[in-house]
């Protein structure tokens, strides 16, 4: 099988949203797929758009989203199909990126595999809160989801929690399926490995490690609070914080070391990433809104748990007790503490939840199962074995099978 994959950037730069790009790429490689690449997308200088952000931003004091206006969807869409059109025997094109596959006509199924379209975006980041932005903006953002759902054959969501907006909002559930992403991370360990760094954990002080670049939405405040609890209960607890700095003239704590962003498209920089997980007893992001959380996965890998809010995709990525545990937004930062004693408390606690981390990433959060679930996907799309949209099955039938039980990726609606 081959297929396009589109991304509207580089897909080879691990920079990229965040390398994800980039991993799913080596993903559907790694099942035998010939993969053409189809990046840093053209859309051209457009006066209206130009025009359009002025009225907004000045005369309305409202938002404008650069990308997601109609203009350069059909702009995007006029340059893949024109790119397209130079390749052989393509049988497929996929996309992380929603907005390319609006107004794509081609005669190739297309598919969409995200962590959220405007519907689910809207809920969760704030640039994208429709309150916020200019009336045109968000009319051209709900038009172009709805030539999304409408123009793919396939909908595939990181979390239970996207394909359900997607749904709410029409996109038609025969289309729409849920796979993960895996951790954006480099794993040469294995569960031995796991076992041996959570017993070295056993001694000395309570690492908490917090990774994140946006300091609110994270919970970066939330994080300094649990582990302040800690410290009162007598716990020698100190946190770790990645990927962001604090607000200017805001003191920290001494129990608090802020490193700042490390980059993942260096050998140090993924090198040092991996080294603050193996030493850390818990990953504590209590982001207020999250579409998925790779951050979660990736701790998970290393047999960290995960502290967080029970909010949006994380949902599907942290299962209590198993992988970590998740809160409500109106519980106490006493709550936290107080499960993080719990399960200090007993050593083979610690273990066992280190353990239950790690075969959580093995068996649903890596790019292996990821990538196995929707090149399977693809195939039944492109080979026609049932009657469907695109020539292809129900589009839970391949994310029910390699890589989730039917329980955990059937689409959730009504």
């Amino acid at each position: 099988m081959k297929i396009a994959y589109v991304t509207m950037f580089d897909a080879t730069d691990v920079r990229n949203w965040s390398g994800t790009d980039l991993h799913i790429w080596k993903a559907l490689q790694k099942q035998g797929i010939e993969v053409e690449l189809i990046g840093n997308l053209r859309h051209g200088p457009s006066l209206r758009r130009k025009l359009r952000k002025l009225w907004g931003q000045y005369m309305q004091r409202k938002g404008f989203l650069h990308f997601w206006n109609l203009q350069t969807a059909r702009a995007f869409a006029s340059d893949v199909a024109d790119r397209l059109g130079g390749l052989a025997g393509v049988d497929c094109v996929l996309s992380p990126t929603p907005i390319p596959l609006a107004f794509l006509e081609c005669q190739q199924p297309k598919v969409l595999w995200t962590d959220a379209i405007f519907s689910g975006l809207s809920q969760c980041h704030e640039e994208f809160n429709p309150r916020l932005l200019c009336a045109a903006t968000v009319s051209d953002a709900w038009s172009i989801e709805r030539e999304i759902c409408r123009n793919c054959d396939r909908l595939v969501f990181t979390s239970q929690w996207a394909a359900g907006q997607a749904v709410a909002a029409g996109a038609p559930v025969e289309k729409v399926a849920v796979v993960p992403f895996g951790a954006n991370i480099e794993v040469c360990h294995n569960e031995s490995d796991v076992a041996a760094w959570a017993r070295r954990r056993g001694s000395g002080p309570v690492r908490l490690l917090f990774v994140g670049v946006d300091w609110i939405r994270k919970g970066a405040p939330k994080a300094i609070e649990v582990v302040g609890c800690l410290r009162q209960r007598g716990a020698d607890a100190r946190l770790t914080i990645v990927g962001c700095t604090h607000p200017p003239g805001e003191s920290l704590p001494d129990f608090v070391n802020c490193i700042g962003f490390i980059s993942k498209g260096t050998v140090e920089g993924r090198d040092r990433i991996s080294a603050l997980y193996r030493e850390s007893h818990f990953l504590v992001v209590p982001t207020l809104a999250e579409a998925f959380g790779l951050v979660f996965a990736e701790a998970s890998a290393f047999g960290v748990p995960s502290l967080s809010h029970r909010v949006g995709g994380v949902t599907t990525i942290v299962h209590d007790d198993v992988n970590g545990k998740l809160f409500c937004m109106e519980e106490p930062t006493s709550a936290w503490a107080d499960w993080v004693l719990e399960q200090l408390a007993i050593p083979d606690r610690m273990e066992k939840l280190a353990g239950s981390s790690y075969q959580r990433y093995a068996a649903r959060l890596n790019w292996d199962v990821a990538g196995r679930t929707v090149a399977k996907m693809l195939a039944e799309l492109v080979g026609g074995d049932s009657a469907g949209s695109g020539g292809g099955g129900h589009a839970g039938a391949a994310a029910q099978d390699a890589g989730g039980t039917a329980g955990e990726f059937a689409v959730k609606h009504g």
